[in-house]
């Protein structure tokens, strides 16, 4: 329920993601019970790929990645779309902050 609500916290491809994952362990309940384990292994891998993707993109590469990668200050971009926000602090709650991210991290390895 908890990576549903994080899931839902932003209108991208990158928390849609756990919406997926999220109904997807609604959906399989029964096999969530028997192979704990195994299946919130992919919740994992997905929570960290979310956050190191999060992480990179923060990473002042403008200089060797060239001029695709320069921060654009229009409100749609094809990095927005994927949930990726050039943002001054990564930790909160907003657009491009890692909040539900690392909510989802504690939760999942708790």
């Amino acid at each position: 329920v908890a990576v549903f609500a994080a899931g839902t916290s932003s209108r991208d491809v990158l928390h849609g993601g756990y919406l997926v994952l999220a109904l997807s362990f609604l959906r399989l309940r029964d096999a969530v019970m028997v192979k704990r384990d195994r299946i919130f292994r992919w919740l994992r891998y997905y929570n960290l790929a979310a956050i190191g993707l999060t992480l990179f993109y923060q990473a002042p590469l403008e200089g060797v990645l060239g001029s695709s990668f320069k921060h654009d200050s229009t409100p749609c971009t094809w990095f927005h779309l994927f949930g990726f926000y050039k943002v001054d602090s990564v930790l909160g709650w907003d657009q491009g902050q890692l909040g539900p991210d690392l909510l989802i991290f504690t939760l999942g390895y708790a």
